[in-house]
């Protein structure tokens, strides 16, 4: 009996201990919060004296047109800097010669893929955007219409010089192409002279060489076919907004009052005299 008392009161104890352990840790977690707290604030004053009142717009803003182009913008140049590319740079550098070694071979045609696929992407999703629906879906007209040209000319440019560099690339594989295939015929010959003599082991090192001549010649040719295939996609997306290009940019202010002009059965006879309607090379003039 005296054992389980004492056994009880020795808890007790413990329990106290803890306890008081446990209030102490909350103390002076409370007096650090408050600390944090207090130069939390100090700081936020100042920077908000200094800055937020001049140089942001209040919370409610309802500028929301304005507040997406900016978002929008931002995350298309962060993902930019994230490829680790300039702005107005090509996604990936250019390729002045084909390869060396199997790995380089490789590096070059993961590159050449996986970022035009990226590039042409990109392109497409912004070439089907509804301007019209964007338009009427934005509280600023002007800054969205702005947003979409420049995305659109940075597009563009991107593209054009993907072209460039593909039409390079392309250049340098065909001449390895053509030397592969001339290495080809000397083996071939050289293949049916030693076979005609009896000479197995020259003979099959003419064959293991044939064999490794061919992989690096279909490697090289299905290349040639992704690049055409790169070539035309780009191409053919330029062309198209183009057009949509130099109409958004000569009408741009008549897009962003919502104007529109009538087209009479009598043409343009009595608009271009009221010069209501005008040629893209009168304009630039």
């Amino acid at each position: 009996m005296f054992y389980v008392v004492t056994l009880s009161m020795s808890q007790t104890s413990i329990h106290h201990i803890y306890l008081k352990v446990g209030l102490i840790a909350l103390i002076l977690l409370w007096m650090l919060q408050l600390w944090h707290w207090y130069t939390s604030q100090e700081r936020v004053t100042v920077y908000a004296a200094s800055t937020n009142a001049t140089t942001y717009k209040s919370a409610s803003s309802t500028d929301y047109g304005i507040i997406w182009v900016a978002l929008s913008t931002r995350i298309w140049i962060a993902f930019q800097d994230w490829l680790g590319q300039s702005r107005s740079a090509s996604f990936y550098k250019e390729i002045a010669s084909v390869w060396e070694t199997p790995e380089e071979k490789k590096a070059i045609r993961s590159e050449m893929i996986s970022k035009n696929m990226l590039i042409m992407q990109e392109y497409l999703n912004l070439s089907r955007t509804n301007i019209k629906t964007l338009l009427d879906s934005s509280s600023d007209r002007k800054s969205t219409l702005e947003w979409f040209i420049s995305q659109l000319e940075m597009r563009y440019t991107n593209s054009a010089l993907s072209l460039q560099s593909l039409e390079k690339q392309k250049a340098a594989t065909l001449v390895y192409l053509w030397e592969v295939e001339a290495k080809i015929e000397a083996v071939k010959v050289d293949m049916e002279t030693n076979f005609s003599q009896a000479q197995a082991s020259n003979t099959l090192d003419n064959v293991d060489e044939y064999f490794s001549l061919r992989w690096e010649y279909t490697q090289a040719f299905t290349d040639i076919v992704f690049i055409n295939q790169f070539i035309k996609q780009h191409a053919f997306l330029n062309n198209y907004n183009k057009w949509i290009l130099d109409t958004l940019i000569n009408n741009k202010d008549a897009i962003i009052n919502q104007s529109y002009v009538v087209i009479p059965d009598s043409w343009d006879q009595y608009l271009r005299p009221l010069e209501l309607i005008f040629d893209e090379a009168e304009i630039k003039k």
